[in-house]
């Protein structure tokens, strides 16, 4: 629980967006009935990521920091190739879409032929494939954690996602295709399935 934070704290617009996403009348009644405020209206870590005005004033750890490097490979010193460099602290509902246009922006592309027959520019890695995984650093990441933030990093020929926290201890690192599903924050994973972000299947 996050103790000093308050309903007065919330972000009316995300609460009326996961009421409508429930198809229920109230965001505060749709939250505390799935364990997102307490029935005594103390907000939750899970709470304060999906609705909190400022989450990163509760949780200086909720930010997700889009890296756009030059070439590929990180460098450092006079030699460093930082291009771009965003940082966005949001209610779930709105980071998640402000995140992936700021990737979209810098994303690497190649000219490819197209399913209408046509050679476009495409991005080189199918967003598909990157948005599961920011989504994931986001949902699973350890809030614990409060001296790091997840990190997207560009480079021209890779994108690479990094969320703070070690692997649950479920997780067989030798053979990861064989771990079932495990959601680190269940409250948030259910919000984020709430707002089709995600299905919580694993």
């Amino acid at each position: 629980m996050i103790s000093e934070l308050t309903d007065h704290d919330l972000d009316a617009a995300a609460l009326a967006h996961y009421a409508t996403a429930l198809s229920g009348p109230d965001g505060i009644r749709a939250a505390t009935a799935r364990g997102l405020i307490t029935p005594t209206g103390a907000i939750t870590v899970a709470g304060a990521v999906g609705f909190a005005s400022t989450p990163d004033r509760w949780l200086p750890q909720h930010v997700v920091r889009v890296i756009r490097y030059h070439g590929r490979h990180r460098l450092v010193g006079t030699r460093q190739n930082i291009v771009s460099d965003d940082r966005f602290s949001y209610p779930l509902e709105r980071l998640i879409p402000e995140v992936a246009a700021s990737i979209e922006a810098s994303l690497p592309t190649r000219r490819a032929l197209t399913g209408d027959g046509t050679f476009e520019t495409v991005g080189l890695i199918p967003q598909a494939v990157w948005l599961e995984a920011v989504v994931n650093g986001i949902i699973h990441r350890s809030y614990s954690n409060s001296g790091d933030h997840v990190r997207v990093e560009i480079f021209e020929d890779s994108i690479v996602v990094e969320s703070p926290g070690r692997f649950p201890g479920v997780v067989d690192l030798s053979d990861l295709r064989t771990m079932g599903r495990y959601a680190r924050n269940p409250r948030l994973a259910r919000l984020a399935s709430d707002l089709r972000f995600g299905q919580e299947l694993g």
